[in-house]
């Protein structure tokens, strides 16, 4: 790992939060290089004084589905550099203040969710007799349609999608209806605080 790290002007850590300052502290690093983290939990006083001498360190959560290059590329600081290597395979949304990079952890945690819903949604129209491709193409199409409306929609206006596709008595006002009577909406929150919980306790 030296030999390679002293050949580099960068150096992206990529291992499990408990592993950072152990491999950080095997390596001589040049007060020069750049550290990017991807380890979730790490702060910056931490990746700092496991980097030192180096100071110029950035915590980035890259998510999956930059492999296709889709989705947010979270940053903390902003960093001109850093922020020009992600955005070739994402959306980067950098934040100067390490609590407000917490949220975007918290919300990172939405990913086994989404899946599970879509997945539900599927499967249960499976089981009322569709076939599993035809569900799947029906959902999939569905899910990502959604979404690439409230990319296209203002942020201001977003808290209105909802209200904007439901008709009194109409199906959807009924499904959203019954979700808010078994607290699915308040359980989504309680779940984010959950998770910037345990991000904060991490990083005190």
């Amino acid at each position: 790992n030296q030999e390679l790290a002293e050949q580099c002007d960068w150096l992206v850590v990529s291992v499990l939060p408990e592993q950072v300052s152990e491999v950080l502290s095997e390596l001589s690093i040049r007060p020069d290089q750049k550290v990017v983290s991807l380890a979730a939990g790490v702060s910056l006083d931490e990746l700092r004084a496991a980097a030192a001498p180096a100071t110029d360190v950035v915590r980035v959560i890259p998510m999956p589905p930059i492999e296709h290059g889709l989705g947010p590329v979270a940053l903390c600081p902003p960093d001109d550099a850093t922020q020009a290597l992600f955005h070739r395979i994402g959306t980067c949304v950098a934040v100067s203040d390490e609590n407000q990079f917490n949220l975007f952890g918290a919300a990172s945690a939405l990913m086994a969710d989404f899946y599970d819903q879509v997945s539900g949604v599927t499967q249960w129209m499976n089981e009322k007799g569709l076939d599993l491709p035809t569900a799947a193409s029906y959902t999939t199409a569905l899910y990502h349609a959604l979404a690439d409306l409230t990319v296209r929609q203002p942020p201001e206006t977003l808290h209105t999608m909802s209200a904007d596709c439901q008709t009194p008595g109409g199906l959807n006002a009924q499904f959203l209806s019954r979700r808010n009577r078994v607290g699915a909406n308040q359980s989504l929150i309680d779940g984010l605080e959950d998770i910037l919980n345990r991000l904060e306790s991490a990083t005190d």
